[in-house]
Parts: C-alpha cells; structure tokens; sequence
C-alpha cells in the first residue's frame, strides 16, 4: 500500500511496522499530547490547501505523535476496521477472530457501511432504532456553542427551539444562510424541507449533505440574497459577522424572498451580551427597528439568543 494513502507529508515519521491509526486513543490520567503535536507542525507544517476532509494528514500527525510517546496499538483482530467499499472486515495478519470487542466504522459519516447493517441483524452490536433527527446530526455540530467561531454550529437547545418553531406540517422550501458543517440544513432535510444553504467556505458540508434535498451554496450571504430569484417558506440565518452594517444589508433582502406565510429565525439575537462579542449587536437592532408588518418572537434570551420573525396577519 502507499502509506501516504493513510499518512499523507507525515509517512516518513511513522514505523511503517506498527502502522499506528488515529482512530481510537486512550490516554493514562495527566497524560498529555498537545505539545508534541505542535513541535511536529513545527518541523513539518502542513501542506498549504490540507481541507480536513480529504486529505490524511491529520492521522499522519497523530500517528507520529503517538508513536513518539511510545504508544501501543490495539490489535486489528481486536478491533477490526470495516471499509464500506470491502467485503471482509479488515482483522490485520492474525488469524484470530474470538478477541473482538469494537469495530471502526470508516466514512460512516459521509456513506453508509454495509458491514454495520449486517452486523446489526446478526445481532452482533446493537443501536438505536428510533434516532431523534436533532442527535442523529450532532456530530455536525463542531463544538458546545457558536460564539461567533467559523465552523462551530448551535446548540442543541437553540436546534431544539428551532425545529418546534417551524411547520413541520407543510414543509416546502428553506434557505439556510451559514452553512457551517451543515447541521441545520441536514435537519431541514429530514424534516422534508427542500434545502438551499449559502456559507462562503465549504466546511465539508458538500460532502456531509451529499443524498440529502440539499442545494449547497458556496458564495457570500450577501451576495447571494442580491442575485436570488426564488422564494422560501423558512429562512434560517446564523452568520458569522453580526455587525450592525451587516444586519443592515442583510435585512435589506430577507422580506423579499420570504412568502407572505413565511418564517425567519435568526441565531445570535444577543450575542453581544458576552463581552466577547459585544460589536455583535446586529440582530437586536434590526429588531428594534422592525416596521408594523412584522411580530418578533424572542424564543431565548440566553446567549447568543433566537428570535422568530413572522409578518402580521
């Protein structure tokens, strides 16, 4: 095999003999690896365009770094990997089989993995068979809370609101202004919910969305709304520069490409209550500001806030 098919620029620091994987790491109390990772970057940086997604830098440093701390790897014939494009499971050179207690599951986020299903009929492992849509997508979220970071999505308490605030009876068409890794508009989706979401880098949410009724957008929000000729029934934004000056722009177009029936749920209402944030003052102001068409709902006031916006009867 070509060992920068599971390495990338890293091969070269890694003993090619006990192929250490990043998969699944257990770690003594106080042990720590950040430190050496970041001499690692230090000798070898990153190749400029590495997304993340596609490339195996990432278990390239772990595997270097790990080996450094003289790890042991777990057997294959304990842990076994399943390839979804690969008939067998993959138990390494022994030709033991009785020793299993997990399995890794490869690109189960981005494809479905035949060996899970027929593992699960035969009884083998056991999984939920009613999953919530709001857990299913958790993996999406990238961390605790947003807090105005690229790439971090909402919490589950603001997704939660969010949903039993939209019609979930007469889905039709929705615009998911800042994509992220693409949770929102994946949870669109499964509610049936015809998807259109806009972020200005693709933070693998082509690849996350792939089967799904999803139109992914990679482009600016603003620029987006100039140029859009359709209409939305459900308008969700949660961008990542809620200045005053943005907002303004923003709420420029929004009224425009929302049905008269139509919602508009808006994140970070008050997220310049942390000091942080405080320049984040966007959402309230346009609010405020609102003419008698609209009704503003406030559905949190706990940072960074979510606010519904419908037109009055």
């Amino acid at each position: 095999n070509n060992e920068e098919e599971f390495y990338g620029e890293y091969s070269e620091f890694v003993d090619k003999e006990s192929r250490l994987y990043s998969g699944l790491i257990s770690l003594p109390p106080g042990k720590t690896y950040m430190s050496e990772i970041l001499n690692l970057l230090r000798l070898q940086p990153l190749e400029r365009g590495h997304d993340g997604i596609r490339n195996p830098s990432e278990q390239g440093v772990i595997a270097s770094v790990f080996q450094r701390m003289k790890a042991v790897p777990i057997p294959l014939h304990e842990f076994p990997i399943a390839m979804p494009w690969s008939t067998e499971l993959n138990y390494g050179p022994s030709n033991v089989r009785s020793d299993v207690w997990g399995y890794h599951f490869a690109r189960s986020f981005v494809t479905n993995n035949p060996h899970f299903e027929r593992l699960v009929s035969d009884g083998n492992i056991v999984t939920k068979t009613n999953i919530d849509i709001v857990d299913k997508y958790q993996w999406l979220s990238g961390g605790i809370g947003q807090w105005g970071l690229p790439g971090y999505g909402a919490r589950n308490d603001t997704i939660n609101l969010l949903v039993s605030n939209i019609n979930l009876t007469s889905v039709g068409t929705a615009l998911d202004l800042g994509t992220s890794r693409g949770r929102v508009a994946a949870i669109l989706a499964e509610h049936g919910y015809q998807v259109t979401t806009v972020d200005h880098v693709d933070r693998g949410a082509t690849i996350n969305l792939k089967g799904l009724d999803v139109e992914v957008i990679i482009g600016d929000a603003i620029d987006f709304l100039i140029h859009c000729k359709g209409v939305f029934d459900l308008i969700v934004v949660d961008v990542h520069d809620n200045s005053i000056e943005v907002w303004k722009r923003i709420w420029r177009y929004l009224p425009e490409i929302l049905t008269t029936s139509g919602k508009i749920l808006i994140n970070n209402y008050n997220l310049h209550d942390n000091p942080e944030w405080r320049d984040e003052k966007g959402v309230g102001r346009m609010v405020e500001h609102l003419s008698n068409e609209w009704s503003a709902t406030i559905l949190s006031y706990t940072t960074p806030g979510l606010v519904l916006l419908e037109r009055k009867v």
